[in-house]
């Protein structure tokens, strides 16, 4: 069969893996005639006749050295080597759809907030806060546990669950069957108050990844503080809209960077990223190393 395109960083070649261990199989030594029973010279003549000429071995060896450099053009017409397709698993990147749907809902609460539209403009946001914000963000957790980022898996299951939890309360509120937040003021501060010390533990996190989301967490855990205030001050939770707007304006770029970054292949739109030290100095009960970070 033809080739795939040449392996580069980002195109690892499907073949490699095969070839190495179509290699390593043909290396191997082959029973002697002192391991199995058969007449003289027969095994010795079937291991002549299977055995490839040690010339094909050196060509395939210079052909498997040009593929590990990622430069093979044409086809490899070994005919000891038989290649089978690779199928590649795995999932594609839930962080940007997860920060979306966070980045949506948030920007349309408070626009609510900011006291710039119709009251009851909450009746929208609550349909999307509970699907967008709420079962979306959930999902795309799920993904980030299957991915092992464990960050982006607490982050978007917490705060899945955070609008979905604000959307039903709404929802039941309105409906006569749970209480406004005006009978339970304080309450309702405490409320706000865990999701900004929640926020406050999560931006440490990303001083560890990348400065868009250092904004967006930062900016998070002033906006709870804010609404916090704003409980008792109507003016203070106008300023807490638009800065929830820039809090969700800050993901929606995190999110749109990732998307566009991972398309063509580098850092089009810059996150930030933090620098690591390559070299770190560890010590120990076996002595002293250096620790070099790839």
């Amino acid at each position: 069969p033809p080739l795939p395109p040449p392996a580069g960083p980002s195109h690892p070649s499907p073949w490699l893996n095969v070839l190495m261990a179509s290699r390593s199989m043909a290396h191997q030594r082959l029973p002697t005639t002192k391991d199995i029973s058969s007449p003289p010279g027969a095994l010795q003549r079937s291991q002549e006749e299977d055995a490839p000429p040690s010339s094909e071995w050196e060509d395939l060896e210079a052909r498997l050295t040009v593929l590990e450099a990622g430069h093979v053009k044409g086809e490899l017409g070994h005919p000891h080597v038989h290649v089978l397709p690779i199928v590649q698993e795995g999932v594609a990147n839930p962080g940007p759809l997860g920060l979306f749907a966070f980045a949506i809902t948030t920007i349309l609460l408070n626009i609510k907030n900011t006291g710039e539209v119709e009251p009851e403009f909450i009746s929208l946001v609550l349909g999307y806060g509970m699907m967008l914000g709420g079962v979306v963000q959930i999902l795309a957790g799920q993904w980030e546990f299957k991915k092992k980022n464990t960050f982006a898996a607490t982050a978007f299951n917490v705060y899945g669950a955070f609008w979905m939890g604000l959307s039903l309360w709404h929802i039941l509120a309105d409906g006569g069957v749970g209480h406004p937040s005006s009978t339970f003021p304080e309450a309702f501060k405490c409320y706000f108050a865990v999701f900004g010390v929640f926020s406050l533990g999560m931006f440490i996190g990303t001083l560890k990844i990348n400065r868009a989301l250092q904004v967006t967490f930062l900016s998070l855990t002033i906006l709870f503080f804010l609404l916090l205030w704003g409980v008792d001050d109507p003016n203070v939770e106008k300023i807490a809209g638009w800065e929830g707007i820039f809090c969700g304006s800050a993901a929606f770029y995190t999110a749109w960077a990732q998307i566009v970054n991972e398309l063509y292949g580098r850092d089009l739109i810059p996150l930030g990223p933090v620098k690591k030290n390559p070299i770190k100095v560890v010590s120990g009960r076996k002595g002293t190393h250096l620790r070099v970070a790839v």
